[in-house]
């Protein structure tokens, strides 16, 4: 797989552009679906910058009902599946859990207005999540016959909720 490294003066860009919330999205067709971001950026921010990265490199891959990766994934094994390459440890399975995660110090809920990159966000009644990349838009498992790909929140369902990690 083709893997690319931002110049420095880019790097610290996105870096300053993660820390600040504000993102810049690099758009996925078919034609480079295959091609790897460089997250080690991300190592210097947060684990929700972090994951975020990851979760974007995922894309194209097929969504399978119950499947946690690292070929194939639902939503929550999506979510569950870069959280956990982080120093988060224990992202729960499934989208219900997850949401119970406000309940820990390190977790807690946020309003729409205040997503900020690597965010969780749920829809439908807390029946599905994605992770917010900026912009309105998530990066997502969304259901069979589709690849997790990048999104506008508009188009996923009704906004259930968010939880912001703080580290």
């Amino acid at each position: 797989m083709a893997r690319f490294r931002l110049p420095r003066p880019v790097a610290a860009l996105a870096i300053a552009v993660a820390a600040s919330g504000l993102v810049i999205v690099p758009t996925m067709t078919s034609a480079n679906a295959a091609t790897k971001l460089d997250c080690s950026w991300a190592k210097t921010g947060s684990d929700r910058a972090q994951a975020a990265c990851f979760a974007l490199n995922e894309r194209g891959k097929p969504y399978v009902s119950g499947a946690e990766g690292p070929n194939a994934f639902d939503c929550s094994g999506l979510v569950q599946y870069v959280y956990n390459k982080t120093r988060v440890n224990g992202m729960p399975r499934t989208t219900y859990q997850q949401w119970d995660l406000y309940k820990k110090d390190a977790w807690y809920r946020v309003d729409k207005s205040e997503l900020k990159y690597g965010d969780l966000v749920f829809f439908s009644n807390f029946g599905h999540v994605g992770i917010y990349i900026g912009g309105g838009k998530i990066v997502h498992a969304p259901y069979p016959g589709r690849d997790v790909r990048t999104e506008s929140m508009s188009t996923v369902g009704s906004f259930a909720g968010a939880l912001h990690y703080k580290y």
